[in-house]
């Protein structure tokens, strides 16, 4: 547990006085959601401007761990985004990036 606290410490970083982390990373451009639903496609974006690879991962039940699914998204760079639709009907599905 220690090393795991140290870690975390070990990986602050100190910003500039009105500055964040994330004040220097794309942002993507008007309104955007995280999933929007149709019965023909879902659609989902993440705002993840650091991450190398997003994947979705689409279960069968919130309580369960049955995947049905995991596709890898798209990126779009210049807005930090990541982005993957799927042509099919999700009700009463569940999802996790």
């Amino acid at each position: 547990m220690q090393t795991s606290i140290l870690a975390i410490i070990l990986s602050c970083q100190i910003h500039a006085k009105g500055t964040t982390a994330t004040d220097n990373y794309p942002t993507p451009k008007g309104e955007w959601e995280e999933c929007k639903y149709s019965p023909h496609q879902t659609d989902f974006s993440l705002w993840a401007p650091t991450a190398a690879q997003a994947r979705l991962k689409i279960y069968s039940s919130g309580t369960e761990n049955q995947l049905v699914m995991s596709v890898l998204m798209k990126p779009v760079k210049e807005q930090g985004l990541w982005i993957s639709t799927i042509k099919k009907n999700l009700k009463g599905k569940f999802y996790t990036f």
